[in-house]
C-alpha cells in the first residue's frame, strides 16, 4: 500500500494529511511556486483524501482549482485544510454523516441544511477589501446568519449558475457597491427581484440612482450612523429585520385567503424647491394601518403627516401611492434609514426596511 493509501486508515493518519497539506501550501506561499505540476497535484491529492472530515464541515469536498488567482485559490485551500485539521483534532472519532448528499454545493448548502439561515455575499475579490469581508462575516455570527461569498462555493460547474443558485437559494443578499465593482452590479441585478439586497459603501457617490431607493450601510463617513465603527452592528441589524420581514411574507394564508402579498415602497420626489415622501404598495395584495418611522439621522427633514386625513393609513390597495409634503433644511445626510409598517389582511404585522435618498 501506498504511503497516501495508509493515510486513509484511521482518524490519526487524516489529521497527518491535513497537517501535511497545510505545510505544502504555506510552502507554495512561502516560494511562490505556484506552476510546480508536482507539488501541486501533491497538494490536490491530499486535499481530495480529506473528503471525509469536508464532508462533515462543508457537505462537499472544496476543488483546488489553479485557474484562479494564486491569492484566491492558495487562501481558500488554506483556510479549508485548516478547519479540517480542527475538526479531526476535536472529534475522537470520525463518522461521514449520512445526510451528507453527494454533489453538494458547499459552505451555504452546509448552513441550509440546519436552522441557521445564510446570507450571499456580493463584492470584488480584491485584497483591498479583505478587512470588509471580515467585518461582514462576523456581522452575520453575531446574529446567527451564516455569510458566504462565491468562491465558498466547493462544487464542480459552471461558476455563474452556482452564483445565480446562490442568489436564489440565500435568505438575504449583501452586496459591497464600492467602487461599482461591474460583476457585483450585475449579480444585484439577478437579486434584487427575488430580495431586498443589502448594500454597504463607502460613500452615497458608490450608489448609481435606480438603487439609491435600496438600504444601504456606508462606511466612509465621520458621523457615528455612518463609520467603521458600527458598520458590523448596523450589518447585523440589517440581517435581523430583513430575515424577519422574510419570515412574515413567508407565512402561509389563513382562511383560505390568497397567498399573494403586499410590498411598501419609499422614496423623496423632487419639483422645484419642493419635496415629498412618496409611499407605495408595488404588491398584489392590500396593506392596512400603513405608517413609517425613520432613524434619528432624519434630523434635517420632517413629514408633513397632518395633512393626510388620517395616520396611520387606513389601507393601501395594490397600486396605490400617498404623497406627503417633506419639509427640508441643508446640512443633514443625504439618505436616511425609514422603516415602513402595516398589518397584513390575516392580522400579520409587515415591515420592511429602506434608505431614502433625500437629494435624489
Amino acid at each position: 500500500m501506498s504511503g497516501l493509501g495508509r493515510l486513509l486508515n484511521n482518524e490519526l493518519s487524516l489529521r497527518e494529511t491535513a497537517r501535511r497539506l497545510l505545510d505544502l501550501l504555506r510552502r507554495v506561499e512561502v516560494t511562490q511556486a505556484y506552476g510546480d505540476e508536482e507539488l501541486l497535484q501533491e497538494i490536490k491529492t491530499l486535499n481530495l483524501r480529506l473528503a471525509p472530515a469536508y464532508a462533515r464541515l462543508y457537505g462537499a469536498t472544496p476543488l483546488i482549482t489553479t485557474s484562479y488567482p494564486p491569492r484566491v485559490w492558495l487562501t481558500r485551500a488554506k483556510e479549508a485544510a485548516s478547519d479540517a485539521l480542527a475538526f479531526l483534532e476535536a472529534k475522537p472519532a470520525l463518522e461521514p454523516s449520512s445526510s451528507v448528499r453527494e454533489g453538494r454545493t458547499g459552505a451555504f448548502e452546509a448552513a441550509k441544511s440546519g436552522e441557521t439561515p445564510f446570507a450571499f455575499l456580493l463584492m470584488p475579490f480584491d485584497e483591498h477589501f479583505a478587512w470588509l469581508r471580515e467585518e461582514i462575516v462576523a456581522a452575520g455570527h453575531d446574529v446567527g446568519v451564516r455569510v458566504t461569498r462565491a468562491d465558498d462555493i466547493f462544487a464542480a460547474g459552471s461558476f455563474l449558475e452556482q452564483i445565480k443558485n446562490s442568489i436564489r437559494e440565500a435568505d438575504a443578499i449583501v452586496a459591497v457597491c464600492t467602487g461599482r465593482n461591474p460583476n457585483v452590479f450585475y449579480e444585484l441585478g439577478i437579486s434584487e427581484p427575488l430580495h431586498d439586497p443589502i448594500l454597504v459603501a463607502e460613500d452615497a457617490k458608490d450608489l448609481p440612482s435606480d438603487i439609491a431607493h435600496l438600504r444601504a450601510q456606508l462606511y466612509g463617513g465621520s458621523a457615528p450612523p455612518n463609520t467603521r465603527d458600527t458598520l458590523r452592528a448596523r450589518i447585523g441589524q440589517a440581517l435581523k429585520e430583513t430575515l424577519a420581514a422574510r419570515r412574515v411574507a413567508a407565512q402561509p394564508p389563513t382562511g383560505g385567503e390568497s397567498d399573494a402579498q403586499p410590498r411598501l415602497n419609499a422614496r423623496v420626489e423632487r419639483a422645484g424647491n419642493d419635496y415629498s415622501l412618496v409611499v407605495e404598495n408595488e404588491g398584489a395584495a392590500p396593506i392596512q394601518e400603513v405608517h413609517w418611522e425613520s432613524g434619528d439621522d432624519a434630523s434635517n427633514w420632517s413629514i408633513l403627516i397632518d395633512v393626510l386625513p388620517s395616520y396611520p393609513l387606513p389601507l393601501l390597495e395594490p397600486g396605490d401611492a400617498i404623497r406627503v409634503p417633506v419639509a427640508t433644511t441643508m446640512g443633514g445626510p443625504a439618505s436616511i434609514e425609514m422603516t415602513l409598517r402595516g398589518r397584513l389582511q390575516n392580522g400579520t404585522p409587515y415591515q420592511r426596511c429602506r434608505t431614502i435618498s433625500i437629494w435624489g
